[in-house]
């Protein structure tokens, strides 16, 4: 079953700028951005501590030996 609702541009505008505005919703929004990042491989350490440091929080990566090879 497929449900569609029709919502005027305006409306939709106007909820996206409120939800901008909201604090929760920008962290949010930071938080998504960091959690993407750590799970593309490509990523840099540079780009997520930056990413880290937008949402408060401070970044520590450590580099240890895989004890099964």
């Amino acid at each position: 079953m497929t449900a569609t609702a029709h919502v005027p541009a305006r409306e939709v505008a106007a909820e996206h700028q409120s939800a901008q505005a909201n604090p929760f919703s920008n962290l949010g929004g930071r938080l998504i951005a960091l959690g993407a990042a750590m799970q593309k491989a490509s990523s840099t350490v540079s780009e997520l501590q930056m990413l880290a440091e937008a949402c408060g929080i401070t970044l520590q990566i450590r580099v240890v030996e895989d004890p099964h090879q």
